[in-house]
């Protein structure tokens, strides 16, 4: 469902985007028809900020009832933050639904450099069973998990590289610590060309996309650390006790 969808199922809900990337950004805000003066104003303005729309840090605790993330928790270097924002801006009983990449992503491309001698091409991916944990231990509960497996096939290396320029970015404290050369990329080129042909003519990358959701739990009522009983009322309780035979 599109954020215009949700807008036209839920007239009197608010809504905010946060993209980092300006080209997102612009796609999904030129498909939201604005309905006033007041909304054109906003969508120019959001659309000609730089990175964000609006800061999150400009969001009040507790003023959300839904948080949606598409493919975009993979690439933050600390996702835990990410969580604990949620859930701080989440209500009571409000949800985060989320997907992003499983660590089977891009397993032949891995592979490959593995062979090479390369360092690694994309830092490690989060397991669908350790998102629930994350989930839970920074103030999301209640957390449902789930994941496929897709691939996609190329019959043209220059298509596949260009695929993974746009798909994300290598956040790996192994990954190599120079600008690449031009004979590098070559060699990449040629090893990319050389799986194609052992494949049989297609090269073929998977992606693990895992599925999930968690809400933010009711506040607790707090119980008393001392409680007070008087001594008639002991007496009364020590009175009506059977007596144990």
């Amino acid at each position: 469902m599109s954020m215009r969808e949700l807008s036209l199922k839920f007239p009197k809900s608010k809504s905010h985007f946060w993209q980092e990337s300006p080209l997102a950004r612009k796609t999904v805000l030129e498909h939201q028809k604005p309905q006033s003066l007041l909304q054109w104003v906003q969508q120019f303005l959001a659309l000609h900020r730089g990175p964000g729309a609006i800061p999150v840090q400009a969001f009040t605790p507790n003023s959300m009832d839904l948080i949606w993330s598409n493919l975009g928790m993979h690439n933050e270097h600390d996702p835990i933050e990410v969580i604990k924002i949620w859930a701080s801006l989440l209500r009571p009983q409000g949800v985060a639904v989320f997907s992003c990449w499983g660590p089977d992503t891009l397993k032949e491309l891995r592979s490959m450099y593995a062979n090479l001698g390369w360092p690694v091409p994309m830092h490690p991916l989060v397991d669908m069973h350790d998102w629930g944990d994350l989930l839970v231990q920074n103030g999301l509960s209640d957390p449902v998990m789930d994941m496929e497996y897709v691939s996609l096939t190329y019959d043209k290396v220059e298509v596949l590289l260009s695929d993974l320029r746009l798909l994300g970015r290598n956040l790996s404290p192994d990954r190599m610590g120079s600008l690449r050369s031009k004979t590098w990329a070559n060699d990449l080129h040629h090893a990319l060309e050389q799986e194609r042909v052992k494949a049989g003519g297609r090269l073929k990358l998977s992606f693990e996309i895992v599925y999930g959701h968690a809400f933010k739990a009711k506040p607790k009522a707090l119980v008393a650390k001392e409680v007070q009983v008087s001594l008639n009322d002991m007496k009364l309780q020590l009175k009506n006790k059977p007596l144990r035979k």
